[in-house]
């Protein structure tokens, strides 16, 4: 049973949180993840996509599919395709930030990879916290929103813990150059949004 609790921050800002059942443990997953970026390089800066598939990952995709479906109303997926795309972030007191400005996931996957004139638009985006350090200062290591308004408001991630927000929610990592741990996140796109055949 998933628990999912509901936060309304300003009247455009809501996010929701999970915790994960730890199906795997954390040595295991977090293992599979620096698997993926060794093979594969950094994609950017922080973050490499998640193309190695493991038991472990797909763990925690199988339940951020879950979650995504509650927070959508779907019951099945009998009948209805979706898509998405992982990919790992992991941060540390070297870690830069690249753009030092806010972004969304308004496409769940690359586009224009489709071959209809339209992206695939993400419902929800997600972070799964693999991995906390323990000596976070103030807002250090918080996921920042941003409401319609530009109005920041930071949240602060504990271990097991899936946040979710639609795709168009502007947001950033904090950084955390005090701190002397690592932290490491499995983040997804999700879309129910796919055009049938015509």
């Amino acid at each position: 049973m998933i628990t999912i609790q509901q936060y309304n921050i300003t009247e455009t800002l809501s996010f929701y949180k999970a915790k994960y059942d730890w199906e795997y443990g954390q040595d295991e997953i977090a293992y599979r993840v620096k698997q993926n970026k060794w093979l594969l390089g950094s994609t950017d800066f922080n973050t490499t996509e998640i193309k190695i598939r493991s038991a472990e990952v797909d763990s925690i995709v199988d339940y951020g599919i879950r979650i995504a479906m509650k927070l959508s109303g779907i019951e099945t997926l009998k009948n209805l395709a979706w898509t998405g795309k992982s990919w790992s972030y992991i941060q540390d007191k070297h870690s830069k930030d690249p753009e030092k400005t806010f972004h969304s996931h308004n496409a769940a996957i690359n586009y224009p990879d489709t071959r209809v004139n339209a992206p695939v638009l993400t419902d929800w985006t997600y972070c799964f916290y693999l991995q906390v350090p323990n000596d976070l200062q103030g807002s250090e290591g918080s996921l920042l929103l941003k409401d319609k308004d530009g109005k920041v408001y930071a949240t602060k991630p504990e271990e097991g813990d899936f946040i979710f927000f639609k795709g168009d929610v502007e947001h950033k990592p904090n950084l955390a150059p005090n701190s002397e741990g690592t932290r490491i996140a499995i983040c997804s796109n999700i879309s129910f949004n796919i055009t049938e055949i015509r």
